[in-house]
Parts: C-alpha cells; structure tokens; sequence
C-alpha cells in the first residue's frame, strides 16, 4: 500500500449517510467498474470541477491508506492521461479518514474551505 493520502469526493447526501452508517459506501459508478474511485492531491480539484457542481454541495475526505481493508492499485485514466487511485476492498470505514473540508466555486473554480481533523 502507499503511504501518501488519497481523496475521495463525496456529495453532501453521500457525506451524511456515510457519518450515520460509519462508513462510505461505493456509488452506482464505482459498483459498475469495480472498485471505489479516489483522487490524488494533485487531481481532486479537477475531478470535482469534473463531475460534481455547486448543486452537490460536495466534501472531500483525505484518506489514510494504511486504514484502508483493501487494495489501492493506481491505474492510468486514458481519458485524463493520469494515474488515480482505486480502492479494491469494499466499503471505506469512517475511521480512515483523516480530514474533510467543504468544496466551493470560486473565481478560479473549485477551492477548498477548509479541512477539519476528524481523528
């Protein structure tokens, strides 16, 4: 497994039903490919800006891969020529997640409010 954090994005729907289950479940997307999609640092902004909108009231979470029962494989997403995290294992327990912080749209797209220690 890799040391560094990865992230998952989360709508505000998905973020409360995983603090009331105690853990984040795989969506609809990531049943169908397989495994549960993360982002890098460097690419969560991105692939909220990708996917989510200001609608979603989005979170990320920052994640501890040593907390993780499963697999993280790194595999190249053709269509952003990058590698990305992919959880194999399941569901994430809440007890993985080391920070979370509320996404925005500023004037130069999505920002970070501010992350909050969960552990």
């Amino acid at each position: 497994m890799t040391s560094k954090p990865v992230y998952r994005i989360l709508t505000n729907d998905e973020w409360r039903i995983a603090r009331k289950r105690g853990f984040i479940s795989a969506t609809q997307a990531d049943r169908k490919d397989g495994f549960i999609h993360l982002s890098s640092q460097d690419t969560f902004l991105e692939t909220a800006g990708r996917y989510y909108s200001p609608k979603d009231h989005p979170w990320v979470v920052e994640l501890v891969p040593e907390k993780l029962m499963g697999e993280i494989r790194w595999e190249l997403v053709g269509a952003r020529k990058a590698l990305f995290p992919h959880f194999y294992g399941g569901e994430i327990p809440l007890m993985a997640v080391r920070a979370v912080a509320r996404l925005y749209w500023g004037a130069s797209g999505v920002c970070v409010q501010s992350w909050s220690s969960v552990q």
